[in-house]
């Protein structure tokens, strides 16, 4: 074969025949090649590297188990794990180069500490494939970047597979990253700690798609950021979250997604925030949308979903569409509309519902959050708590509420009160030019 242990490649003897020894793929003008591990080595393996920087070099590990120190994947590198084949990195592994692969098929384990996908390199992939025996990764509690530094493209799909034991998870780490992506498809299970999509990078994206029967599934204990510029995360599955944030400083253009049925839960106490609570954590121009009769919901004590920042929105659109705030509260479960921001909306409409949130369009006082607007049209309809709330708190202005066309609703309290005081139960405005149309 075309691998051996030492660096220069001298055609010595294979690599785990003794201790200690690392293993490397040779370099071989414009062909592919392919290496077949099928019966266990003497020894395990220290360093495996893996590339062919003018041809293809691939590593097949099947019904054997391959164990090594640290795997280094770059330019021209593939390795496939199938078939009761596992492959054992105790430190990690870096895909440094460009355009390496690594597959996991069906039968296939694969156990490591940190990842890295994509390290200044661009066009990485590691996909995970279900089957009769679906493809396992273990993340041992370590960390997974999916593009770090200078790095574009690079991808990780999860397709009808599991991954577990992940610490945190980002997509697009560094304002270079670009382009980089996350799939959870036909089936396919991730569980995390925390994650990141765009943590300052731009344009990368995940993906929680089902498929013909199939719910697809990533649960994060923490909190999930989407951050950074014009990132994205779609679920069309089952997302099980602490949290959901927009935010953080300089995130503009972001977009969280709920479609196809999918259902969302925040739990750990976790809120919503889209844009931001403070001067110094804010963004822009940010968008949660529920639509096609997905699922957003809030299954915590205390839970406070914040559209802040600027010039951001959130929409809950269509039939069977809703935002929920599940747990009965008294005084703690609030939507703020505009907290220390101007020009964010909450649009609920074609039948969408929101319930179970005290609503404050304006926040706080002192007059930073302007021209904010809570609308409710074409049948949609909003269910607030038995808690006041408002159109303009103390100190802000321009604020807007509006409920409009047949079948739209704002339910406020039990009995509601149009205009009452701070402390009451009912609707009530403060502030200066706040405005309520019906």
């Amino acid at each position: 074969g075309y691998w051996t242990n030492n660096a220069t490649w001298s055609g010595a003897s294979f690599p785990g025949s003794g201790a200690n020894e690392s293993a490397f793929f040779a370099t071989v003008a414009t062909i592919a090649y392919t290496n077949i591990l099928d019966a266990a080595l003497p020894n395990p393996i220290n360093n495996l590297a893996i590339s062919n920087t003018i041809g293809a070099a691939c590593l097949v590990v099947t019904n054997m188990v391959l164990t090594n120190t640290a795997l280094v994947v770059s330019k021209g590198g593939r390795l496939r794990i199938d078939n009761g084949g596992t492959v054992t990195n105790s430190t990690g592994v870096t895909m440094a180069g460009n355009e390496g692969r690594i597959d996991v098929g069906a039968g296939g384990s694969w156990f490591n500490g940190a990842a890295t996908i994509g390290s200044a390199a661009s066009s990485n992939f590691v996909t995970l494939t279900g089957g009769g025996a679906p493809a396992w990764w273990n993340l041992r509690a370590g960390n997974l970047v999916i593009g770090n530094g200078n790095a574009t493209g690079n991808a990780v799909t999860v397709n009808g597979a599991y991954v577990t034991n992940a610490a945190a998870v980002t997509v697009g780490s560094g304002a270079t990253a670009t382009g980089n992506r996350l799939v959870i498809t036909n089936g396919g299970r991730f569980y995390s700690v925390s994650a990141a999509v765009g943590a300052s990078g731009n344009r990368s994206s995940a993906l929680i798609a089902g498929g013909p029967g199939v719910t697809s599934v990533w649960a994060v204990g923490g909190a999930v950021a989407v951050g950074g510029g014009a990132n994205s995360l779609v679920i069309d599955g089952v997302g099980a979250f602490g949290s959901a944030l927009l935010t953080s400083n300089g995130t503009t253009q972001c977009t969280l997604t709920l479609s196809g049925q999918s259902e969302t839960i925040l739990t750990n106490g976790g809120s919503a925030v889209l844009g931001g609570q403070t001067p110094t954590l804010s963004g822009s121009s940010n968008r949660l949308l529920v639509v096609g009769g997905s699922k957003l919901s809030g299954d915590a004590s205390i839970w406070y979903s914040t559209i802040g920042g600027n010039d951001c929105l959130m929409v809950v659109n269509g039939t069977d569409s809703v935002y929920e705030g599940r747990i009965p509260i008294s005084g703690g479960t609030h939507m703020f509309i505009g907290w220390n921001g101007s020009r964010n909306a909450v649009r609920v409409e074609n039948d969408g519902v929101v319930t179970g949130l005290n609503v404050i369009v304006g926040y706080p006082s002192g007059g930073g959050s302007t021209n904010n607007l809570l609308s409710i049209t074409g049948g949609g309809r909003m269910y607030s708590k038995l808690v006041t709330s408002y159109i303009g708190f103390v100190g802000s202005e321009g604020n807007t509420g509006l409920v409009s066309g047949a079948g739209s609703l704002w339910s406020v309290g039990a009995d509601s009160v149009p205009f009452g005081s701070w402390g009451g139960a009912g609707l009530n405005m403060s502030g200066r030019s706040n405005v309520l149309l019906v």
